[in-house]
């Protein structure tokens, strides 16, 4: 069980944060998950160098911006070297939607992704 004022008292310091940092900087750019995709039907996440990670250790870099509400999109940026997808997460202000987009917008027309795919081995 958990404390809900405990957790609200959290996630306003988290929100906080942020806050202050998106008074210096316009967007944030992140890693959308901590590990490469994996196959649906796996039970269990992939290891980061040999640890095993939480429920939530593999999406880390995209549930404390749901959490306190900042906007984000995640496009994908490139691939690994056995093929599997990256995708780049960009975070802005609150309430800043078009910031994000406009962003994610230039990104894709720098570095375009839409006809590429994966070499199957």
């Amino acid at each position: 069980m958990f404390d809900i004022g405990k957790v609200e008292a959290q996630r306003k310091d988290l929100f906080d944060i942020f806050y202050h940092f998106f008074k210096d900087y316009d967007i944030l750019i992140t890693p959308t998950t901590a590990v490469p995709a994996f196959n649906l039907e796996m039970t269990t996440v992939p290891k980061i160098e040999g640890k095993v990670l939480s429920f939530i250790g593999w999406f880390s870099f995209t549930y404390p911006f749901n959490m306190i509400g900042l906007p984000a999109a995640s496009i994908p940026c490139g691939w690994t070297k056995c093929n599997l997808p990256i995708g780049m997460q960009i975070i802005g202000k609150r309430y800043d939607e078009k910031t994000v987009l406009q962003v994610s917008k230039a990104f894709q027309d720098m570095a375009p992704w839409q006809d590429k795919k994966p070499k199957l081995t």
